[in-house]
């Protein structure tokens, strides 16, 4: 009988009730859930799922993936089951010149924003800064560039994926026209406790030209300057953000978005569905309604 607490080739952390890290390694964003896994593993790469996904197999373990640990229902925490945690796989690169941002399957919008924003790109994605770029990617990804960019699924260019039998594919629409579609479909299965997990490990998101707003960081160097020809192309699709876009970035850069910058955009928000009501209906603002 498999030992439910030895995971095999598995480089990461185990964490196990009683462990000093174990309660704050199973929080996630909603307080009210309170689940509490059999054993939580701490990835640090493909590999380390693969070995994490094996294991759940071998055991009989219900298998659930933590991401940001955002979504409210707390799907990320299976009571007495096997918590694949990919915090610890939170790298974000960026390629200036290929306009694509590689980003791994624990990374959160703040990471994604602060590689992005010195070269003056950005992508379509979420309004906290402590989403999970895959969980918001994965169940579709609605945000303020979404009317001229499209979904953050919209925008995704290749998945890297660790199936139910772990083993690690790529699914890229050049290999597979269906492989993108795929991907996101077995993942949003991973992400509902379906008995067959698999588990969206990195993505390459293509990213949309912001204008510059900051000096290049010093990672440039490791993926080289754009190019003449780069510099014209990118001159001719230049994207004005507007400033809400522009605010809410930096907002999940820092991790200062507040209650009253919250209640204000609901507030905004309210006063623009009433503004296209009032246009569509004629009704007038003073008025009683006919």
């Amino acid at each position: 009988m498999t030992d439910v607490r030895t995971v095999r080739d598995f480089a990461g952390e185990v964490v196990e009730p009683g462990h000093e890290a174990y309660d704050a390694h199973r929080e996630i964003w909603n307080a009210m859930v309170d689940r509490r896994p059999a054993l939580i593993a701490r990835c640090t790469s493909a590999d380390d799922v693969a070995a994490a996904v094996r294991h759940g197999r071998e055991t009989g373990l219900e298998i659930a993936v933590k991401c940001g640990g955002h979504g409210v229902l707390g799907l990320s925490v299976p009571e007495g089951g096997l918590m694949i945690d990919l915090s610890p796989m939170g790298e974000v690169r960026v390629d200036p010149a290929l306009r694509c941002a590689f980003v791994q399957g624990g990374a959160l919008l703040r990471s994604l924003d602060r590689a992005t924003d010195p070269h003056g790109l950005a992508t379509t994605a979420g309004n906290v800064s402590h989403t999970g770029v895959g969980g918001l990617t994965l169940g579709g990804g609605m945000g303020w560039l979404a009317r001229q960019f499209g979904l953050s699924c919209d925008n995704v260019a290749s998945y890297t994926v660790v199936t139910a039998d772990g083993e690690t594919v790529s699914a890229t629409a050049a290999e597979n026209p269906a492989g993108i579609t795929m991907a996101a479909s077995t993942s949003l299965r991973a992400r509902r406790r379906a008995s067959s997990a698999d588990v969206v490990v990195r993505r390459c998101t293509t990213l949309a030209t912001a204008g510059p707003r900051s000096t290049p960081s010093t990672n440039a160097a490791a993926t080289g300057p754009l190019s003449s020809s780069a510099t014209a192309k990118v001159a001719r699709n230049r994207v004005k953000l507007p400033p809400i876009a522009r605010l809410m970035m930096v907002a999940r850069r820092s991790g200062a978005t507040t209650a009253r910058s919250r209640a204000e955009r609901s507030r905004n928000r309210w006063r623009r569905s009433l503004a296209a009501m009032t246009r569509t209906s004629g009704i007038s603002r003073g008025g009683p309604c006919p």
